[in-house]
């Protein structure tokens, strides 16, 4: 068997336990994250603060929809749309990929070129319980292009995710 054949039978085998996790959404998410955006690049840094949502009907197959805003320490603002999946890796242990793209607002951060700036991430979290999970995620913010400067900006967060349904049932 070659590695061709190997590959596309780890993913299928990835897709249908993603698959099989999905299934198991009960409920909507919100995901907050802390970090550093300018990993990598010295002065350029700031703290960031996210908020996201991230929903549990599929959009496409087991691709489901997100949004979400940043801010950082140095006034920049980020609000975004988005899709993710959740693909289970070991017992409690998830990798996340999505993609968004959104309207960017430098303040008094980096200038990245372009009002519209794309965000691929990837995160890495462990299931607490069945409504918390904690992780770190990685991401990048580009222009993709859009504009002849594209200098993009990388972050790195702490990330805590928790179902809306938990959070709806300490609501009085």
């Amino acid at each position: 068997m070659s590695i061709g054949p190997r590959a596309a039978l780890a993913a299928v085998l990835l897709l249908t336990a993603a698959a099989a996790e999905a299934q198991e959404r009960k409920s909507a998410r919100i995901v907050a994250n802390l970090g550093v955006i300018g990993v990598g690049s010295g002065s350029d840094s700031a703290l960031t603060g996210s908020l996201e949502w991230r929903g549990s009907q599929p959009l496409f197959w087991q691709i489901a929809p997100l949004a979400g805003a940043l801010a950082t320490s140095d006034g920049a603002a980020y609000g975004y749309v988005g899709a993710y999946i959740d693909v289970p890796i070991k017992e409690k242990w998830y990798f996340t990929p999505s993609i968004a793209v959104g309207v960017y607002g430098e303040g008094s951060g980096k200038d990245l070129g372009h009002r519209v700036e794309f965000k691929p991430q990837a995160e890495i979290s462990y299931r607490l319980t069945a409504s918390q999970h904690v992780g770190l995620s990685f991401y990048h913010l580009s222009n993709a292009g859009l504009a002849d400067r594209n200098p993009g900006t990388n972050g790195l967060a702490a990330t805590y995710s928790v179902s809306l349904s938990a959070l709806s049932g300490l609501l009085p």
